[in-house]
């Protein structure tokens, strides 16, 4: 049996298909735009959930797409999944090798520091 589909990544998919789907885009179309490109048949997987993405690539989605990271990841999602809510700081901070400050920053414009913080305070 395959692995369920996180939420997360389900919303996220949604949100770039729904984006891509306004803008006239094709799977492939959207893919050639982005840096480093990527297949379509990689854009249908993280459309259906079923690929995990990296914090860099939204970035270079919300230029090609023209919308904010606010607009791709619906806050509401992430705060559904507190339990991701160390595992996307991590990937911030480690992975990108961001500073704390920027990873603050972003972490609050996309709602995961209002869940880090709420499941703090609950301990």
């Amino acid at each position: 049996m395959p692995p369920r589909a996180d939420p997360f990544y389900i919303a996220l998919g949604q949100r770039v298909r729904s984006y891509r789907d306004q803008r006239n885009l094709t799977q492939e179309q959207l893919g050639d735009r982005l840096t480093p490109q990527m297949t379509r048949a990689a854009i249908a997987n993280i459309e259906a959930g079923k690929q995990r993405v990296l914090a860099t690539p939204w970035f270079n989605w919300q230029e090609k797409l023209g919308v904010t990271v606010e607009d791709l990841v619906a806050p509401k999602s992430i705060r559904a999944c507190d339990t991701r809510s160390d595992q996307v700081v991590n990937e911030l901070r480690n992975k990108l090798r961001l500073p704390s400050r920027q990873v603050q920053q972003l972490t609050r414009q996309l709602g995961v520091l209002g869940a880090l913080e709420r499941k703090r305070s609950v301990r």
